[in-house]
């Protein structure tokens, strides 16, 4: 891995967005299993600028977070690192598909994709359970330690405390939700879920006790608590689509996977849910007939005063969320900074420390103790005060007002030196 400048550490983060990510890495971010995420975190650390590292897959992005040092050219390096375990060319990350963040920036982006402002259904709880995934993997993986440890958690409170305080999720009825409220107007109906997904897991789980299929690319990952299903190869279920009454799909392809020619067959109606980012059916489809086409422009249509509350409470918890990440950077400088702090009270410790053994000296001596406090006060102060006082007036030789200024506020003095 090529080697940066040293000069401080950072919060840096990397995105790639899922609507106009390229397929062939789309791919290769959204089937990534955890020992995978684990070692390319791990790859990510044996880079001796990178402190820290979290890989963040979730519904609709993919994020790296990094605690390094900066570089002109770290997008560049993180864009090759991407490509390299995707196996393609850089020019499939465009300008528009990545974004990067740093410090604050970043800070604030995590508080509010963890709150749920940022997902399609505001306030949903998924994407902070992917986030609390991802860093669970890397504190397990050794891939963070003190500083990403307390950054997390102080982002998961934040979160917390956003939806808490707002109710943003109140305003917003969850996705399994309005699916269920979709799929209760048909009777008995049969239903296709294609993807299998944290989404389609969670509608499966809230349609129980209905007809359900499931398909996959890979329909050996289907959980033991959704055994109930009907699970077919994808193939096999995209030639038959006409034999279902809804059909929900969520799944992470770069392109439709529902075309009008699959439903030209179509003598009974048919409902289509398309909750992909972005879509999973073919637009067109809307124009023929037999078929109702829901996707989430659609699922998240509200009553207007609904909306007006809901947007109301959005512009609170972004206002929120900016103070808890200019409260989060301040306590991170604070930590920054703590060792020399202890280093100033520990050099002064010192100081006291060898006045106080001269002064018992003297006083078992059979000095007088007024005197002795009086000498080794003083000895104590010049003492403390020799170095700054040289240095201040080099300051002022060579008009460093700002040195001079600041000092003089550290030591609460008013008026001229």
């Amino acid at each position: 891995m090529q080697a940066f400048i040293v000069w401080f550490s950072m919060i840096y983060l990397f995105g790639i967005k899922f609507d106009s990510m390229a397929c062939v890495i789309r791919q290769s971010t959204a089937v990534m299993d955890e020992q995978q995420q684990a070692a390319l975190t791990q790859e990510l650390m044996a880079c001796p600028e990178i402190q820290e590292a979290i890989i963040m897959p979730t519904c609709n992005r993919f994020e790296i977070v990094l605690d390094c040092e900066p570089h002109a050219s770290l997008a560049l390096f993180i864009t090759h690192w991407v490509c390299s375990f995707c196996n393609c060319s850089p020019s499939f990350l465009s300008e528009k598909s990545t974004y990067e963040l740093r410090d604050i920036e970043a800070v604030n982006h995590l508080i509010i994709v963890a709150a749920g402002l940022d997902s399609p259904i505001m306030g949903e709880t998924q994407i902070f359970g992917q986030i609390k995934q991802a860093f669970n993997l890397s504190q397990r993986s050794g891939c963070i330690k003190g500083s990403f440890y307390q950054l997390f958690n102080r982002i998961f409170h934040a979160a917390k405390k956003i939806r808490s305080e707002t109710q943003v999720h109140r305003w917003s009825p969850t996705l399994s939700q309005r699916v269920r409220k979709i799929v209760a107007k048909e009777k008995s109906p049969t239903i296709l879920v294609i993807g299998y997904g944290s989404v389609s897991q969670s509608i499966i789980d809230s349609l129980k006790g209905h007809t359900i299929t499931i398909t996959s690319r890979n329909i050996n990952h289907i959980k033991p608590r959704h055994q109930y299903a009907n699970c077919i190869d994808i193939n096999q279920a995209l030639n038959h689509l006409n034999q279902y009454d809804i059909i929900i799909s969520a799944t992470r392809s770069k392109d439709p996977v529902i075309h009008p020619y699959q439903l030209t067959a179509l003598t009974k109606d048919i409902t289509l849910i398309d909750l992909a980012v972005p879509h999973d059916v073919d637009p067109s489809v809307k124009q023929m007939d037999h078929v109702r086409l829901v996707d989430l422009d659609h699922i998240q249509q509200q009553d207007p005063e609904v909306k007006k509350t809901q947007m109301h409470q959005h512009l609170r918890a972004e206002k929120i969320a900016q103070c808890y990440a200019e409260w989060i950077m301040d306590l991170i400088k604070l930590d920054h900074r703590k060792k020399d702090i202890r280093a100033i009270r520990n050099k002064i410790d010192q100081m006291q420390q060898d006045a106080l053994t001269a002064a018992l000296k003297s006083l078992r001596n059979g000095s007088d103790p007024e005197s002795v406090l009086r000498q080794h006060f003083r000895l104590l102060t010049n003492k403390i005060l020799h170095k700054p006082t040289i240095h201040l007036k080099k300051a002022i030789q060579n008009d460093e007002n700002t040195l001079v200024d600041f000092t003089k506020h550290l030591f609460e003095v008013d008026g001229e030196c």
